[in-house]
């Protein structure tokens, strides 16, 4: 049985698409499994468990990051995942806020 972890990273390198697209762009996704404790001596701070955190690097330095849900990052995975995606909003969206 493995052991627990507070948090699990993978890194995609990105590809270039268009000519403004840099060079070695990097995705790091952070799962956050539970609360994670950092000490330093200014202070503590907790990052709070059950969330996922996307950040685009270039080089060394993170340049764009954002924190979603643990079911706004499992829709990801699923909408990554379905070889046929349905269009956002869907037709049943649009209707429902009309």
């Amino acid at each position: 049985m493995r052991a627990r972890i507070p948090k699990v990273t993978r890194l995609f390198l990105g590809i270039q698409t268009s000519g403004q697209d840099p060079l070695g762009a990097v995705l790091r996704v952070s799962r956050y499994m539970e609360d994670h404790e950092f000490s330093a001596p200014e202070g503590t701070v907790v990052i709070p468990g059950d969330h996922a955190r996307v950040s685009i690097w270039l080089v060394d330095r993170p340049v764009a990051a954002i924190s979603v849900t643990e079911s706004d990052a499992e829709a990801l995975g699923r909408f990554l995942l379905d070889p046929e995606p349905t269009p956002w909003p869907s037709a049943d969206t649009a209707n429902a806020t009309g």
